[in-house]
């Protein structure tokens, strides 16, 4: 905690969490066995119909970044 003082940096308690055995980042879960996709995203976008039109391909990538980012 000291440190976080001598540069001025501050925590809000009710976001932190510690001494996690994994934690989600970017869609991804990352944990001592290391760097995973986060399954229940993985399956939603394996869930989702192929795509055909133009149309439908934007829709599909515009859905895929959506997933990602959440």
């Amino acid at each position: 905690m000291m440190k976080l003082q001598e540069v001025n940096m501050k925590l809000n308690p009710s976001k932190c969490e510690f001494a996690k055995t994994n934690n989600g980042f970017l869609s991804h879960v990352v944990s001592k066995e290391g760097i995973q996709p986060n399954k229940k995203k993985v399956k939603t976008m394996t869930k989702y119909l192929v795509p055909i039109l133009v149309t439908n391909v934007k829709a599909f990538l515009g859905f895929i970044i959506i997933i990602a980012i959440m």
